[in-house]
């Protein structure tokens, strides 16, 4: 009860108070001892914050001459998990005291992360996609078989989205929203967008799409039709989560890629990334495996291998921490960016479609915990944009 005061911004006893519990006043024990453990920092974490104070520190001095920069937003996939998205984002910007999406020039999002990005690019506040999140979760995941009822998970993105709303009407900012093209082998990542490459009239590439007629909420059914919990989409599109599971990396390439169609077109826009933030749904805590053997002596032993094995490549496919996560932070550093990845480490693995108030309930409240102790981190994030933001010239 003591570590949830103190976490929830309660003061404790003076020091030179007597008689307190232990953990109440700050002779008894240091705040830093309240917060969710971490290890200390090793050789190579040691390095990229020094590299990350260096791409800080070079972006900032380079907008105060003027330099555009745009700021690249980032959602992971994660079903229910993305109340954790919310959550995160909501701390962000109550520091920032401004809605963050005014300061977001690029944003991608994957399934529920896709959901949430469109809701914002709409001009819905946290707090609304909030609710919906608590309301979603007993509308879409009735009854124990899967794949649930994909009608009612279209009329709850209609509901909220719009029946008759295109990706195409949301002018800023640019947004990316990821899915699977999985009619052909070998499978695609495919990208609906609401805008087109400079100099690029007929369109032709055939990872991304800009449809201009394509209702709003289909994009999204597309990035959420997760295999074995809702139908594919057309018999094509399923879950952007099966290869983009965290997009920050396309989220680059595209950046990238409509950087180099300016250099070749007559678009005399430039700019540069001064930021990306990656949000995560969630690190899961580690988790023995029993068996890998395949040999047929013991059968019990064989399935259960199996079974492991399933996970592990399910697992693997869908990742959006660890490897992808660094792959992301280095090419960042390598490009003189800033990347900031937030994400809970959480208690346990929280289904995608859990319906329990309970485990919704524990993982915000484990967010919060976590962002609690990230706030040097995230006060680091926030006077960066705010510097950017003070000089309009930064944004596109």
């Amino acid at each position: 009860l003591m570590r949830c005061l103190i976490i929830g911004g309660a003061i404790r006893c003076p020091i030179e108070s007597s008689g307190c519990a232990a953990t109440c006043s700050y002779r008894n024990a240091d705040e830093s001892d309240l917060s969710v453990q971490y290890t200390a920092l090793n050789y190579l974490e040691t390095v990229s914050v020094r590299k990350q104070e260096k791409c800080i520190k070079k972006v900032v001095e380079m907008a105060a001459t003027g330099k555009k920069f745009d700021v690249l937003l980032s959602l992971d996939g994660g079903g229910i998990r993305g109340v954790i998205l919310v959550q995160i984002l909501l701390y962000i910007e109550a520091a920032l005291k401004k809605p963050l999406i005014s300061y977001v020039t690029w944003l991608a999002g994957t399934s529920t992360g896709g959901f949430l990005a469109a809701g914002l690019a709409k001009g819905m506040s946290l707090r609304d996609c909030q609710k919906i999140y608590l309301r979603m979760k007993d509308c879409l995941f009735e009854g124990r078989i899967r794949p649930y009822q994909s009608d009612a998970f279209e009329q709850l993105i209609k509901a909220n989205i719009g029946e008759t709303s295109k990706i195409t009407d949301i002018v800023s900012p640019k947004l990316i929203i990821t899915t699977v093209l999985a009619e052909k082998h070998p499978v695609q990542l495919h990208m609906f967008r609401n805008y087109t490459l400079p100099g690029d009239d007929n369109q032709c590439c055939t990872q991304c799409s800009y449809i201009p007629d394509i209702p709003l909420w289909k994009v999204l059914r597309c990035s959420s039709a997760a295999p074995t919990y809702f139908d594919s989409v057309d018999n094509k599109f399923v879950d952007g989560g099966l290869i983009a599971n965290n997009p920050a990396l396309d989220l680059l390439s595209e950046f990238e890629r409509y950087k180099s169609c300016q250099e070749f077109s007559e678009c005399n826009e430039e700019a540069s990334v001064g930021c990306l933030l990656s949000i995560g749904t969630g690190r899961i805590p580690d988790m023995p495996i029993e068996s890998l053997n395949l040999g047929f002596i013991n059968v019990i032993d064989m399935v259960s291998a199996f079974k492991n094995l399933g996970y592990m490549v399910m697992d693997q496919v869908t990742a959006a921490e660890g490897r992808p996560v660094d792959r992301a932070r280095s090419w960042c550093h390598c490009m003189g960016v800033p990347f900031f990845r937030f994400s809970t480490p959480m208690s346990k693995d929280y289904a995608l479609d859990t319906k329990s108030d309970q485990d919704l309930i524990q993982m915000m409240w484990e967010t919060l915990e976590y962002v609690v102790n990230e706030r040097n981190e995230i006060a680091k994030l926030v006077e960066l944009l705010n510097t950017l933001h003070s000089n309009s010239r930064c944004f596109t």
